[in-house]
């Protein structure tokens, strides 16, 4: 047999094995590098061919894209790649590796022409799927917002603020100062902690995430609202109580809650903040 009739048998024998298709891939020479194999490579191919053949069919798919790809290496014929990207395509589900195979196959200088057809149209196929998963997954709906209880409204007597003994005033006032900064420091902490919850809720595009995040994000910012009142009505009753020790009796203090429970009203002396 002259050297040429042998590349020819020896190519379509190759892709006879290799092809998976129903449609098969039509029998086209490989480059010449592949058809300048020895015989003994020759044989190793087509071995590789058979046995990723004989994988295939008996549902080890990912050995047989490794036998596919082993024998691609020892002679690129672009059937072998076609083979693989329907195995990433139609039987593991790997829809990237598949258009990254087919781009492949559709490039190569051997490819099938009908084949090629085939490979760009489920090509194009698979890269609107893409397209639709990462819009779904940019257009993930905001969960719905949790209904807020109404506002409780606290009344209550109004109790003066109690005199303390002149020489005990300033010390208890300043105390009360002290722990009332303390409290709005801490408010203005957890403040600053429930904005970077809420701006990772905002970034996050899981939506188990995104309720974990919320749910921190309202106790964070209620904890700080917490702070921050009970620190200013704390600093502003050690102030009071500073400014009216060692005053005369007719100086009288109050402090008492706003109707709606968000805040506090004070008053020296008549004066009401």
């Amino acid at each position: 047999m002259r050297p040429t009739t042998a590349r020819a048998a020896w190519a379509a024998a190759l892709l006879s094995a290799a092809t998976l298709t129903a449609a098969p891939v039509c029998a086209a020479p490989p480059p010449a590098a592949s058809a300048a194999q020895p015989p003994a490579a020759q044989s190793a191919v087509e071995a590789r061919a058979a046995e990723a053949r004989a994988a295939y069919t008996a549902g080890d798919h990912a050995r047989a894209v490794e036998l596919y790809l082993e024998a691609y290496r020892l002679a690129p014929a672009a059937a072998l790649l076609y083979n693989v990207a329907l195995i990433y395509d139609r039987k593991l589900t790997e829809p990237e590796l598949a258009m990254s195979f087919y781009r492949r196959y559709i490039g190569s200088p051997d490819a099938d022409p009908a084949a090629a057809v085939r490979a760009t149209q489920r090509l194009q196929q698979l890269k609107r799927a893409q397209q639709a998963r990462q819009a779904a997954a940019v257009a993930l709906p905001e969960p719905a917002p949790a209904e807020q209880p109404p506002p409780r409204v606290i009344t209550g007597q109004v109790v003066p603020a109690p005199r303390p003994s002149a020489g005990a005033g300033p010390l208890i006032g300043w105390t009360t100062v002290g722990v009332g900064g303390a409290a709005l420091v801490a408010g203005g902490v957890m403040a600053l902690v429930a904005q970077g919850t809420q701006k990772d809720f905002a970034d996050s595009r899981d939506l188990s995430q995104k309720l974990a995040l919320r749910e921190d994000g309202e106790t964070q910012a209620l904890t700080a609202d917490v702070l921050l009142a009970a620190g200013g009505a704390l600093a502003l009753t050690g102030l009071i109580v500073v400014w009216t020790t060692g005053r005369s009796a007719d100086t009288t203090a109050g402090l008492a809650p706003t109707a709606d429970g968000r805040g506090a009203l004070a008053w020296i002396g008549g004066t009401t903040w």
